[in-house]
């Protein structure tokens, strides 16, 4: 059986960092996707927790049925969610990534280390609003209509967490500012 990009993109997400939940998977592979230019080809769009895609789901249930990755219930603090990991199996028919996807890899999961999965839905919402406006506007959004437009879909973030936010991933050039 030969994996897909997306498929082997997941597997290496999770040798790389086990017990990743799929909230943090999910604003992974979106930022590999928009932000890294990884050719993973998912339709995301904006949902409670941040931009999500369906078929990124779907290619996750469709690993774990395979017996390529496990998904454990585990309790956090304040809510239950899912540990997942590679299994022996998913390590056996991973295959290497090119060198620059690699390297791309690497560089979103050093940037998501030691964030939350609630830290990952603002990152990954403000890319995705900036996109948006940049969009809609035919010019790089101002940092101003961004940071408002994050607050009124998701308010339960401040004005100053989502600037925050917003000058953290300028400076790591993953936005236009």
């Amino acid at each position: 059986m030969m994996l897909t990009q997306n498929e082997n993109v997941i597997l290496h997400i999770l040798h790389e960092r086990p017990n990743l939940g799929k909230t943090a998977l999910m604003k992974i592979i979106y930022f590999l996707q928009h932000v890294k230019r990884l050719e993973l080809e998912y339709d995301f769009d904006i949902y409670t927790y941040g931009p999500y895609a369906s078929d990124v789901t779907d290619t996750l249930d469709n690993l774990i049925s395979d017996g390529f990755v496990s998904s454990v219930v585990h309790s956090y603090r304040n809510y239950s969610g899912y540990a997942l990991s590679i299994s022996e199996t998913g390590k056996e028919m991973m295959h290497l990534l090119s060198d620059e996807d690699e390297k791309e890899v690497q560089e979103i999961l050093t940037f998501a280390d030691g964030k939350s999965a609630k830290d990952l839905e603002l990152h990954a919402t403000i890319v995705f609003i900036n996109h948006l406006l940049c969009v809609q506007k035919g010019t790089i959004a101002s940092k101003d209509d961004v940071i408002k437009t994050v607050h009124d879909i998701k308010p339960h973030f401040d004005k100053k967490t989502i600037l925050e936010a917003y000058d953290s991933l300028a400076r790591r050039e993953y936005i236009s500012s």
